[in-house]
């Protein structure tokens, strides 16, 4: 008897610990994107640990569901490092890539075979985190980053170690680089469908559908204070594909597996008419835009000198390195041509780094993705549908592939969004109506 009051205790314990641990752990992403790769992998294991210690660790990532569709992607990356130009870089990018799909399907594993009350800890702090986190970017964004200017005037040791991003003046930091504020909405716009689905579980609706416009509304608010046009654009197309999606899913996943083809196939053609029409010198682009414009149409006009395998991971950054002084920038350019420091397109990267091979892997993970989101419920889809477009569009417009912190966010938004699935699940059809698990 007393036995089994220390196990119940024990496991209370565990619960009580696990929300408050995993708020700290999603907030730090929310406040410090750039900790993402170190902060996801403390998320999953604190997921996954009760489970592995149970189950076996061996057993939260056997060969399944995730690790499938990932793996040849990761067996690839590795091929390909021996043609990159930086090999051990690029053997390390291909290393640290199946670290986060390990960690992603322990994790995943863990979600499926959890205790409700724990997985529903984790569901309401990310909720709190995702608020706490966008009224800390809405409040940078408005005192052009008071709180990291106090806390790098006093900490001289965490400041940026890159020339340009903050300025020092009599030892005190008077202003730092705009652009660093917008990683933080990537990381709130990767994490917010997630989070609207699990309050979606809540038993109190009103109080939920208002937590849920407060959600929507400060996160709106602090992407247009951090001036971030690429999150701004992600959420202006992730909510109709969700008001769509609630009337008819199966037609919004059709479209997307549509445009997913075209993103991931198309994307070289695309980007050279684009450049070819001009479209870089037009006033409604945003300069920044027009920018793109340049460095896209730019690297599409390379891919054709190494269609089927690419340059090799890093190639897009070692051009940029190598030409930067010497490339031509014609008077009607805002940009020089050549590629960027990162590519700003995962889709057209892909074709320029892995070739035709890397294409069709990144194509068959995104239509994973999907397909799996087409074995949920109807309570999950509108919820996935959107946070996938959400995550699309990012990926089009704003990052490069191997930056470790955005490659972290994604798999973090993926984990979490099984996560509130199985919240979903659970609160719509009981412990044992999980469905779409694998």
């Amino acid at each position: 008897m007393a036995a089994n009051v220390g196990l119940a205790q024990s496991r209370l314990n565990t619960i009580q610990f696990l929300g408050p641990a995993a708020l700290a752990i999603l907030l730090g992403i929310m406040v410090q994107p750039r900790g993402a790769h170190v902060l996801f992998g403390l998320f999953a294991l604190l997921l996954a640990a009760g489970v592995g210690r149970r189950d076996g660790w061996l057993d939260m990532v056997e060969p399944r569901g995730l690790l499938l569709v990932l793996l040849p992607a990761v067996g690839y990356l590795v091929l390909n490092s021996l043609w990159a130009p930086k090999p051990l870089a690029a053997l390390g990018s291909a290393g640290l890539l199946l670290i986060y799909v390990l960690l992603a399907q322990a994790a995943v594993t863990a979600i499926d075979r959890e205790d409700t009350r724990k997985l529903a800890r984790c569901g309401n702090a990310l909720v709190g985190a995702l608020a706490l986190g966008a009224a800390f970017v809405a409040f940078e964004g408005v005192t052009q980053q008071a709180i990291l200017r106090t806390m790098l005037t006093r900490l001289p040791l965490l400041r940026p170690s890159e020339g340009g991003h903050v300025l020092v003046e009599g030892g005190v930091v008077t202003s730092i680089a705009e652009f660093l504020l917008k990683r933080n909405c990537t990381a709130l716009l990767l994490c917010l469908w997630p989070a609207l689905l699990v309050l979606a579980t809540w038993k109190q609706r009103t109080r939920a559908v208002g937590v849920a416009l407060a959600l929507l509304g400060l996160t709106g608010i602090a992407v247009r204070a951090a001036h971030h046009d690429t999150s701004l654009l992600a959420l202006m197309v992730s909510l109709p594909v969700f008001a769509l999606a609630c009337w008819r899913a199966e037609w919004v996943r059709r479209g997307l597996i549509a445009t997913w083809l075209i993103a991931t196939l198309l994307v070289v053609p695309i980007a050279q008419l684009a450049y070819g029409a001009r479209l870089y010198t037009s006033p409604h682009v945003p300069s920044s835009g027009q920018a793109r414009i340049i460095l896209w149409g730019f690297t599409a006009s390379e891919v054709s000198k190494s269609p089927w395998l690419g340059t090799g991971i890093g190639g897009a950054k070692a051009y940029f390195e190598r030409h930067l002084r010497d490339a031509p920038q014609p008077p009607d350019h805002v940009y020089p041509l050549t590629t960027g420091p990162h590519a700003h397109d995962v889709y057209l990267q892909t074709w320029y780094e892995l070739g035709l091979v890397g294409a069709l892997l990144l194509l068959a993970c995104g239509l994973g993705g999907l397909g799996w989101i087409g074995r949920q419920p109807a309570p999950v889809q509108p919820f996935a549908l959107a946070g996938f477009a959400a995550a699309a569009v990012t990926a089009g417009l704003s990052w490069g592939l191997w930056q470790e912190w955005f490659q972290a966010l994604l798999f973090l938004s993926m984990v979490l969004m099984r996560l509130a699935s199985a919240l979903s699940n659970r609160h719509n059809y009981g412990n044992g109506g999980v469905r779409g698990s694998s």
